[in-house]
C-alpha cells in the first residue's frame, strides 16, 4: 500500500524550540514573583502550556496560572518564537518529501498561533496540507490522540498508510490511540529507549525509510 501521509510533531521533531520556550517560562515565573520548583530543562517541553506551568510553578490558583500563561504568550508569541531554528537536515527533508508527492501534516500540542508563525518564518507554510494544534478548534481537542484521529477522518486517510513522527512517549501514545504507525526521532526532548518503535537519528534516515515504504 502506498504511503498516504506523514504527520509530524513540531517541537523536538522539526524544530529546536527549547531555548525560546524555556526563556518564556522563566519570564512568566519572574513576572509573577514565582520560583520554579524544578530546573527549567528540555524534558519539560511537549505537554500543553497550562499543564507545564502548573508543574514548574506548583501554583494551584487558577487565576495566577492564567496570568502566567498570558505573560508567557505575550513574550513567546511576539518575538520569542521567531528565534526557533529547524533541526539539521529537516528543511531539505521536507522539500524532498513534498517533491516526492507525500502529503505532509503537523499535529502538535503547541498553540496554533506560534506554530503558524514558526512555520511561516521558516518558509514551510506551503509544505503542509494542514496544521493541527490542540487549540485549533473550539472546544479544544482533549489530547493529541483525538487530534490525530480527527485529522485522519477530516482528510480521508487510511490509518494503515499514515506515519506519525515524533520525539516523545506521548507522541507514540497518540499514534497508538489514532491507530497509525509511529517513527521516533532521537534528537528531541523525549526518551524513547523503553519503547519498541523505530528510532531514527537523522532526517536522511526518515527519507530512506519513506523510500523503502514507497
Amino acid at each position: 500500500m502506498a504511503l498516504n501521509a506523514i504527520v509530524f510533531d513540531l517541537d523536538g521533531t522539526l524544530v529546536d524550540s527549547a531555548d525560546a520556550i524555556l526563556r518564556g517560562f522563566a519570564f512568566a515565573l519572574e513576572n509573577n514573583g514565582v520560583t520554579a520548583r524544578c530546573p527549567l530543562e528540555q524534558s519539560l517541553i511537549g505537554p500543553p502550556l497550562m499543564q507545564t506551568l502548573a508543574r514548574i510553578s506548583g501554583v494551584e490558583d487558577p487565576a495566577l496560572l492564567v496570568q502566567m500563561a498570558a505573560d508567557f504568550k505575550a513574550w513567546y508569541d511576539g518575538e520569542g518564537c521567531l528565534t526557533t531554528p529547524a533541526y539539521a537536515g529537516v528543511d531539505a527533508m521536507l522539500k524532498a518529501l513534498v517533491l516526492a508527492g507525500v502529503p505532509l501534516f503537523i499535529a502538535t500540542n503547541k498553540r496554533l498561533h506560534p506554530t503558524e508563525r514558526i512555520i511561516k518564518a521558516l518558509g514551510w507554510d506551503r509544505h503542509f496540507r494542514a496544521v493541527y494544534a490542540l487549540d485549533a478548534r473550539t472546544p479544544a481537542y482533549p489530547a493529541k490522540g483525538e487530534m490525530v484521529s480527527a485529522l485522519l477522518v477530516e482528510h480521508g486517510l487510511a490509518t494503515d498508510a499514515v506515519i506519525y513522527i515524533g520525539d516523545t512517549a506521548g507522541d507514540e501514545q497518540a499514534s497508538r490511540q489514532a491507530g497509525v504507525q509511529f517513527w521516533g526521532v532521537d534528537w528531541g526532548y523525549g526518551d524513547l529507549a523503553a519503547l519498541d518503535v523505530p528510532v531514527l537519528s537523522t532526517a536522511a534516515e526518515i527519507l530512506g525509510r519513506v523510500a523503502a515504504w514507497r
